[in-house]
């Protein structure tokens, strides 16, 4: 007797959808681990320059600094923080484009439709959506767009995303006040994963789980 797994049913926008998101996670974890690992040599050399006495960079005449390495190293630092604070941030929406989509291919929903329709086509297609499907289209667009009614919505649906005590302006579900979304998103770690995981859930798999594998009777030689 041999168990042949044909009733798995290989799908091909699965393969393509997880190969798509498998290739963005190790592109932004090496990309963290290219900046951290620079961030680590820049503190390094800063230290040792600092420890060293001799000085290097520009002076006036009036011994007024103009400039100094220790600057260069501090300016270095400060653009390095802000990109480990941002990569995940643009990550997301390349993760949610590519979600968008194999989803509008897979579920044949067409490629303009919004986030109902191909949440609606994920449903059909038998693939229970994951719980914060919803909350990464609206971290989605508040970060690609800077969208007001996204925006405020994240803080109802994943406020953990935001500053502990960060509140909206006054009326800014009615059109006062502004907030610079991309600025005042944290993304952790295990949130990332957590984004990632609902994408991954919500989509077409190579190898849908449902599928049940078919036991096939072989003959005696």
């Amino acid at each position: 007797m041999a168990t042949l797994f044909q009733g798995l049913g290989f799908n091909v926008h699965g393969y393509d959808y997880g190969r798509s998101l498998m290739v963005l996670e190790d592109t932004l974890a090496e990309a963290e681990r290219g900046l951290s690992d620079k961030r680590e040599r820049i503190v390094a050399e800063a230290a040792e320059y600092e420890a060293g006495g001799k000085r290097i960079g520009e002076w006036a005449d009036d011994g007024r600094k103009i400039w100094d390495q220790s600057d260069a190293y501090s300016f270095d630092l400060e653009l390095i923080d802000e990109g480990l604070a941002n990569i995940r941030k643009a990550f997301v929406i390349a993760l949610y484009h590519s979600w968008e989509r194999m989803v509008g291919q897979w579920a044949e929903v067409g490629a303009r439709a919004d986030h109902a329709e191909l949440r609606g086509g994920v449903e059909k297609k038998g693939v229970t959506p994951h719980a914060r499907l919803n909350a990464v289209r609206d971290l989605n667009n508040a970060l690609k767009h800077n969208s007001r009614q996204y925006g405020a919505d994240l803080l109802d649906s994943w406020p953990e995303l935001t500053p502990e005590g960060f509140a909206l302006p006054d009326g800014y579900r009615n059109g006062n006040g502004s907030v610079d979304w991309f600025s005042v998103i944290t993304i952790d770690d295990k949130q990332m994963r957590e984004i990632i995981s609902a994408l991954r859930a919500s989509g077409p798999e190579a190898f849908p789980r449902t599928a049940e594998p078919v036991v096939q009777e072989t003959g005696q030689a």
